[in-house]
C-alpha cells in the first residue's frame, strides 16, 4: 500500500483522537527501476507508431499492445490478428466472445503475488466488438464503474479484413481509477487477448484476476510525471465502513517556490506551508473515521504553489450514518415537491427500506461485516439515480422508469416490496393487462435487490432503457410489469409465494387491470417459481413464459402440476449454451407426451441468459391471449 508519511500536522480534538492529519509521502521506488511508460500528449493520436510494450503470437492469433500514459489518462493501442473476428453477445456477456481484458493498478502499489481487495485504483476493463458494436465493460474493481457508462473508456474498435486485424484504441481517464498525474511513480498491468478462433488458447501478458481476492501477476511501470510545475490531487480511500477507517486523499506537487495545503472538514481546519525543491512531492490527508459524521463528511481543499494554478477540490466522505443521511435529506425534499401520489409512495418506500437495512447493521456485523459495505454502495447508487430537485413524471410514464412499493407481509408482519413499471403513456382509469415477472437467484441483500429498480444495467431482461416508438410500444410496455422482491432466494416457496400473490393483489386493488389478461413469467429461478405458482392457482393465469430454469431442482420437473396446467398457452425458451438447455428439451418433451400444446424455442448462440428482446418477443405471444370461465381464448383483434 501507500509508503509511510514521515512529517505529519495534526487537527486538535476535544475527543483525544487525531481527527484530521496532513502527512507527507514517501512511496518506494522499485529496484532494479522498471521501464517507463512514455508520457504522451492528450491530444497525440499517432503515439502508438513506437516501440511497443509487449508482442506476441501463438498459431492462429498474434498481438501487439502499445500502453503510454497523458496529463489526463492511461491510453492503450491494441491490434489483434486473427482470421476471425466474433463476438455474439454484449453488456454483462461481452466476455463470451472475441475479446480484450486489461488488468490495471493505477497506483502501483499492490504487493506482487499477496491476495489484496482490490482498491478503487484497481480495475479489469473488457473491450470487444460485440453483436451490438464496439463496447466496454467494467468487471471488477470500483462499484461505481460498474455501474457507470463506460463508452468514455473507448474511442473504437476497428475491424479489417483485408489484413485480419482488430484494432483498439482505448483511454481509460485517471479519475475513473482512483489517481491523478504524478501522484504515483508506477503502475500495474496485465492483458488478456481473448480471440477464441479454433479453439486456441487465449494470449495473456501477465494475469487478470477473476475475483476480488485473487493475486494477480502485473507487469510494473515506472509512471513519468509532468516536467513543469504542477498540482493534483486524488482519492485513496473515501468509503468508511467501521468507525476505525481511515479516509485519505492524495497530494502531488512539483514546485520550486511556497506551497500551501489547506485542508477542512466540519468546521475543523488545518493548514501545512512548506517549501517545493523542483522534485516530484506527495503528501496524504487522512480522516479518522470516528471525525466521519453527518455534517462533517465533506473534506474540502485548497492547494497553491508558486508557478502552477491553484486547486480546489471536494472529497465526499462516506460511512453508513453519513450516506443514511443524506438519502434521506434527499427523499425528503422530493417528497416535498412529489407530483402526484404515486411518486410520493415510492419515495417512502425507497425511504422505508433504505432505513430497515441501515438498522439492521448493528445486528448483522457478527455474521455479515460485508453488509455495511454493501450498504454505502447500495444506498449511493440510489443516490446517483434519484433526481436533485423534482421527480419528472414523464419519466416513469413515458420511459417506463419502474417505481417501489411496500407492504407488510401477511405471514410475518415483516417490511417487504416489489417493483412495478407503469404502462407507456399510462391513463389512470383505464383498464391494462398484468404481466407478472419472476427474478432468478442472485443477491440476497434486500437493497441490493432494490438497487435494481434504479439501475438495471448489470441484468438483460427488466426495466431496461430503451427508446419507445409510440406507433410500435413493446409489449410488456403496454401493460403494468410487476417484478416481485419474495424474499430473494426463496425459490417463491413458503413467505416468498405469499409476497408473490399479496404484490399481485395490491395491484389489483390500487389500478383497474384485466382479470383476463394476467400473464405470469419468470427466468432461471423464477421459472421454477412460474410452474409452481401457476400450477397450483392455474385459474389466475391468461398465459405462462418459462425461461431457463429447468432440470432436477425445478418445479417443471413436477409431472402434478404439468398436468394442471392444460389449455395454458405457454412459450418455453432456452439458450443454446446454457447449462439448462438439455433439460428444457427433456421439458419440452414431457409436455409433448402429454399432449400439451405450447411454444418450445432454444435461442441461438445464448448462455444462461435472458435478453431483453427475447423477453418481449415471448410476452408478445402470450398477449395474444385472454382466459374466460371457459378457458384461455385468443384476444380479439
Amino acid at each position: 500500500m501507500i509508503g509511510v508519511g514521515f512529517h505529519s500536522v495534526a487537527a486538535p480534538s476535544g475527543t483525544g483522537v487525531t481527527d484530521l492529519t496532513i502527512e507527507q509521502l514517501l512511496l518506494p521506488s522499485p529496484t532494479p527501476p522498471p521501464p517507463l511508460l512514455p508520457m504522451v500528449d492528450d491530444q497525440n493520436d499517432s503515439w502508438w507508431q513506437g516501440r511497443p510494450v509487449w508482442e506476441a503470437q501463438s498459431r492462429n492469433i498474434g498481438a501487439t499492445f502499445w500502453a503510454a500514459a497523458s496529463p489526463t489518462a492511461f491510453r492503450f493501442h491494441v491490434v489483434v490478428h486473427a482470421d476471425k473476428q466474433t463476438n455474439s453477445y454484449h453488456e454483462r456477456n461481452l466476455w463470451r466472445g472475441d475479446c480484450i481484458y486489461i488488468s490495471l493498478d493505477a497506483r502501483g502499489d499492490d504487493p506482487p503475488g499477496k491476495p489484496q481487495p482490490l482498491e478503487p485504483d484497481d480495475a479489469v476493463f473488457i473491450f470487444g466488438l460485440g453483436v451490438q458494436g464496439p463496447e466496454c465493460r467494467v468487471s471488477h474493481g470500483n462499484p461505481v464503474e460498474q455501474k457507470a457508462d463506460s463508452a468514455r473508456f473507448l474511442k473504437s474498435i476497428l475491424r479489417n479484413e483485408d489484413d485480419k486485424t482488430t484494432t483498439y484504441e482505448i483511454v481509460i481517464p485517471y479519475s475513473a481509477v482512483g489517481t491523478a498525474v504524478g501522484q504515483t511513480p508506477t503502475a500495474g498491468l496485465a492483458v488478456c487477448i481473448a480471440h477464441k478462433n479454433d479453439e486456441e488458447k487465449d494470449l495473456t501478458w501477465g494475469r487478470i484476476t477473476g475475483d476480488a481476492r485473487t493475486p494477480r501477476e502485473l507487469h510494473v511501470f515506472a509512471l513519468p510525471a509532468p516536467a513543469h510545475p504542477f498540482i493534483s490531487t486524488a482519492p485513496f480511500r473515501t468509503r468508511l465502513v467501521q468507525d476505525t477507517d481511515t479516509a485519505m486523499v492524495t497530494i502531488a506537487f512539483r514546485t520550486e517556490g511556497e506551497a500551501v495545503i489547506e485542508a477542512s472538514l466540519g468546521g475543523r481546519k488545518l493548514t501545512k506551508t512548506f517549501r517545493g525543491d523542483g522534485s516530484v512531492q506527495r503528501f496524504a490527508i487522512r480522516v479518522h473515521g470516528a471525525a466521519v459524521r453527518p455534517g462533517a463528511d465533506s473534506l474540502d481543499l485548497t492547494l497553491s504553489a508558486t508557478a502552477t494554478p491553484g486547486v480546489t477540490a471536494h472529497y465526499a466522505l462516506s460511512t453508513p450514518a453519513v450516506v443514511m443521511s443524506r438519502l434521506q435529506a434527499r427523499i425528503e425534499k422530493l417528497l416535498a415537491g412529489a407530483p402526484n401520489a404515486l411518486v410520493r409512495d415510492n419515495l417512502q418506500a425507497t425511504l422505508a427500506l433504505v432505513q430497515e437495512s441501515y438498522r439492521c447493521l448493528p445486528l448483522e456485523k457478527p455474521d455479515h461485516p460485508e453488509r455495511a459495505g454493501e450498504f454505502i454502495d447500495n444506498a449511493e447508487l440510489i443516490l446517483r439515480k434519484l433526481p436533485f430537485e423534482t421527480v419528472d413524471w414523464q419519466d416513469h410514464i413515458r420511459k417506463c422508469i419502474p417505481l417501489a412499493f411496500t407492504f407488510i407481509s401477511d405471514v410475518d408482519r415483516t417490511l417487504q416490496y416489489y417493483s412495478l413499471q407503469m404502462p407507456f403513456d399510462y391513463q389512470e382509469g383505464r383498464t391494462y393487462p398484468l404481466t407478472i415477472y419472476l427474478h432468478g437467484m442472485g443477491d440476497d441483500n434486500p437493497l441490493g435487490g432494490l438497487t435494481s429498480t434504479f439501475d438495471n444495467s448489470s441484468e438483460d431482461t427488466l426495466f431496461r432503457t430503451v427508446d419507445i416508438d409510440p406507433s410500435n410500444i413493446p409489449p410488456s410496455h403496454r401493460g403494468f410489469v410487476l417484478a416481485p422482491w419474495a424474499r430473494g432466494n426463496s425459490m417463491y416457496r413458503g413467505a416468498g409465494e405469499s409476497d408473490v400473490w399479496q404484490s399481485i393483489a395490491r395491484v389489483k386493488q390500487r389500478f383497474q387491470i384485466d382479470p383476463d389478461r394476467v400473464y405470469l413469467t419468470g427466468f432461471s429461478m423464477g421459472c421454477s417459481g412460474v410452474m409452481g405458482l401457476a400450477g397450483r392457482h392455474p385459474d389466475v393465469f391468461a398465459g405462462l413464459n418459462l425461461a431457463s430454469g429447468f432440470g432436477p431442482w425445478s418445479e417443471t420437473s413436477q409431472i402434478d402440476l404439468i398436468n394442471h396446467l392444460r389449455n395454458m398457452p405457454m412459450a418455453v425458451w432456452v439458450g443454446e449454451l446454457d447449462p439448462m438447455a438439455g433439460a428444457a428439451t427433456a421439458f419440452h418433451e414431457q409436455l409433448g407426451r402429454q399432449g400439451i400444446s405450447h411454444r418450445f424455442e432454444i435461442a441461438k448462440q445464448l448462455p444462461h441468459t435472458y435478453p431483453y428482446l427475447e423477453y418481449q418477443k415471448n410476452v408478445g405471444y402470450l398477449m395474444t391471449f385472454r382466459r374466460k370461465a371457459e378457458g384461455v381464448t385468443p384476444v380479439s383483434r
